[in-house]
């Protein structure tokens, strides 16, 4: 079976993103944890899911622009 979605967009753009995301929650988690989770649990699982999943998104997308720009210097 042929898949047209190749695994560049996959690596280049969604791993950094939740990499990065990763590190900034655990940041926010070691310095305030008590208010990340009582956040965290008063939006509700889905929501949250699906914020991490954008922001993964954005932010790879902005990691690989950079990443695209300065290597055409």
């Amino acid at each position: 079976m042929n898949f047209s979605l190749k695994p560049h967009p996959l690596v280049a753009q969604w791993v950094p993103g939740f990499m990065v995301l990763s590190f900034f929650l655990s940041v926010i988690y070691f310095q305030d944890g008590s208010a990340l989770v009582k956040t965290l649990n008063e939006v509700g699982t889905p929501v949250c899911v699906l914020i991490l999943v954008v922001m993964g998104f954005v932010v790879g997308q902005f990691l690989d622009a950079s990443r695209d720009v300065l290597e055409d210097e």
